[in-house]
């Protein structure tokens, strides 16, 4: 939950830090083209005479309503009217007689000029001349803002481009994570469809890209379970067909021998193919019981271990017990035993079950003329671990006996749930088997 909150954050942080930016390369290109824009009215104004093109034609609408009204200097209320219908931000207008305000759109008329008159002509640069009015000549001045009205219209335009920079690059920025969304949405689409092997697409480092990894690794793992359930499926299926075909021939020699002793009527004969009978029926019971131990400890549930101990507490009684019955049956065998100073957590019960398929399987298959070695110590490639090697010659195998090789996947199967590795080898003379089991950790003694 924690992981999420931070990786939305993350991606909260990542959008804010992306919009900043946006905004700031807004601000800075409305602050160049901005004056770009004004420099360039200013060079339109300069180059073509617009402003004095403009100035003459308002100069010739006032002198035009002055003759035609037959208007007098002092008609301020028609000049007021005129100056807000010019279509211009500021239109200044001074009408001056015998150096005296008469009018000022400005809106000041003194009395007495004492100067004031020539501090307005000082900056009153646009145009200037005589008019006649119905009361007399006067001198008009004209002035307008002309390029006030272009200026607003290029600070606009830059405000909308920088406007429309901003949107598109904030659009873009969304559209990149709606296009990332959608390729998630087919890949999940894939994975729907059983296509465990197309790889979720991974961009950036943010909430959608933390999620697209946790896709993948659900991915792998849902892969993994199904290709392990796919191959217990298959060993499964495998070890039946192998049992039911091994089953075939002591099944088919015990009908056989059940049939020859209701046609002989020799007590002899008929005790003899009871014994071989029998020895088929506990062939047959042999496999079953391998076949039931198999989906037995196949089982998804893990195996009680005991409490962290030595292994010579664990296994010294085990082992004694196994090398005595070796010895009971015919053979020798030669035991070299090193007790490692750390402790293991295994099962007893498939400790046991262990034991006695190894010890099965020599008494069937080992040489009896030769002896059996039994090691114990810790193992060389593997520090930290103990490692039982058994190993023989291999001999005769009994008459009808099946190599189904059931005994030893239980083995490995055995020692895998319980943290251990079995490896077998056999090059046709001689067989070998060794447990490796791993040290319990913190637990030296």
């Amino acid at each position: 939950m924690n992981k999420h909150k931070k990786g939305l954050k993350s991606l909260q942080a990542e959008l804010v830090a992306i919009l900043l930016v946006l905004a700031t390369a807004a601000v800075l290109l409305y602050k160049l083209l901005n004056p770009l824009f004004e420099n360039a009215v200013k060079y339109y104004i300069t180059k073509t005479n617009y402003y004095e093109k403009r100035i003459d034609n308002q100069y010739k609408s006032f002198t035009k309503m002055v003759a035609k009204e037959k208007l007098a200097a002092t008609d301020f209320a028609r000049y007021d009217e005129w100056i807000q219908n010019q279509q211009t931000i500021y239109t200044l207008l001074l009408i001056v007689r015998d150096n005296t305000i008469v009018y000022d759109s400005m809106g000041f008329y003194p009395e007495e000029d004492n100067g004031y008159t020539d501090y307005f002509m000082y900056y009153y640069d646009g145009k200037k001349d005589i008019v006649s009015f119905a009361d007399g000549e006067a001198t008009v001045y004209f002035y307008a803002y002309f390029n006030f009205q272009y200026y607003n219209f290029t600070n606009v335009a830059a405000i909308i481009i920088s406007v429309v920079l901003f949107l598109l690059g904030f659009i873009l920025l969304v559209q990149r994570k709606i296009n990332y969304i959608s390729t998630l949405e087919k890949d999940i689409k894939v994975l729907e469809t059983g296509g465990l092997n197309h790889e979720i697409t991974i961009k950036g480092n943010d909430e959608l890209a933390r999620l697209a990894k946790d896709l993948n690794s659900m991915r792998l793992v849902l892969k993994e379970n199904i290709e392990n359930e796919e191959e217990a499926v298959n060993a499964n299926y495998s070890l039946v067909v192998s049992i039911a075909h091994d089953l075939r021939t002591p099944l088919t020699a015990l009908l056989l021998y059940l049939d020859l002793t209701k046609k002989t009527d020799s007590k002899e004969q008929i005790y003899d193919y009871i014994d071989k009978s029998r020895t088929k029926a506990a062939q047959i019971k042999q496999m079953t019981d391998e076949l039931f131990e198999r989906f037995l400890i196949s089982g998804k549930e893990s195996p009680e271990l005991m409490p962290p101990q030595s292994p010579k507490t664990i296994f010294e009684d085990t082992l004694s017990e196994f090398v005595a019955a070796l010895e009971a049956n015919g053979f020798s065998t030669d035991c070299n035993i090193e007790w490692p100073s750390y402790r293991l957590c295994v099962s007893e019960n498939y400790i046991n079950r262990i034991i006695d398929n190894i010890l099965t399987n020599i008494l069937k298959y080992a040489d009896k003329e030769k002896p059996v070695f039994l090691n114990v110590s810790e193992s060389k490639k593997e520090k930290g671990s103990l490692k039982i090697s058994v190993s023989n010659a291999i001999g005769l195998p009994p008459e009808g006996a099946e190599r189904n090789h059931v005994g030893v996947n239980n083995i490995r199967i055995m020692m895998d749930k319980m943290g251990g590795t079995c490896v077998v080898s056999n090059d046709g003379t001689n067989y070998s088997i060794s447990l490796i089991f791993t040290e319990a950790k913190n637990t030296i003694l």
